[in-house]
């Protein structure tokens, strides 16, 4: 629940965050922040970008942050349909995660 604490009002209006940690790093090291975008347009906003928080918990995690119509929407969703949206068929699940509305 650390991971929570993290989690600090960026002012996207409604906004969901989805923490993920995983047993090793699945991303290649780019920053602090990156960006993800989908062309179709009922998904834009969704995990659109991701925060790597190790050097600030010290554990392999990713803050997904999901904004506007698609978090009103993913209010009524269960955990696993946030985490699947978040992650690629390639990308191994998480050992632990946290889903907020």
């Amino acid at each position: 629940m650390a991971m929570i604490s993290l989690v600090i009002p960026f002012f996207y209006g409604t906004l969901n965050t989805v923490v993920l940690e995983f047993p090793s790093e699945v991303w290649d090291y780019v920053g602090e922040y990156f960006e993800a975008t989908d062309a179709r347009r009922n998904n834009r906003g969704h995990c659109f970008m991701f925060c790597n928080v190790r050097n600030a918990i010290g554990a392999l995690a990713l803050i997904a942050l999901e904004v506007g119509k698609v978090a009103i929407n993913g209010q009524s969703w269960s955990s696993s349909n946030h985490i699947k949206h978040a992650l690629k068929d390639s990308v191994p699940d998480p050992v632990t995660y946290v889903v907020t509305d």
